[in-house]
């Protein structure tokens, strides 16, 4: 298929509030920031927010702000790497898509602290240097 622009189509459209998997793109013009996040967040999903900007304190404040997995600035959604995690919140899936996350997924990570011991053991039981 073709790819697709919607613009200005209604905030209540299927394609603003629900995911859309292909070549598609709704255009919403805006006037508030912080408006655009607030409607954003209001969504159910949360798989990957887009900002085109150069502007650093709203891709800042976005990243901060947006219940997304991840936010790309100034690309698309189809740049992926190995070892760059990537995956959603709320209704867009759990966990994270990559080697290293899915070995995480499937691991339990545990924490030993000895306070008072060490490894090397006591201090007084180490070998004195000949001097």
């Amino acid at each position: 298929a073709a790819p697709t622009i919607i613009a200005d189509p209604p905030v209540h459209a299927s394609v603003v509030v629900h995911e859309v998997f292909g070549a598609l793109v709704a255009v919403l013009p805006f006037d508030d920031f912080d408006t655009v996040l607030d409607q954003c967040n209001a969504s159910r999903y949360g798989l990957q927010a887009g900002l085109f900007t150069h502007d650093i304190t709203r891709i800042l404040s976005a990243w901060r702000r947006l219940e997304v997995g991840g936010l790309i600035v100034n690309g698309t959604s189809n740049f992926r790497l190995d070892h760059v995690p990537f995956g959603g919140v709320k209704d867009s899936g759990f966990g994270r898509e990559a080697p290293r996350w899915l070995i995480e997924d499937y691991t339990v990570v545990k924490t030993l602290v000895l306070r008072g011991l060490s490894i090397w053991g006591d201090s007084r039981e180490l070998p004195k240097e000949n001097s």
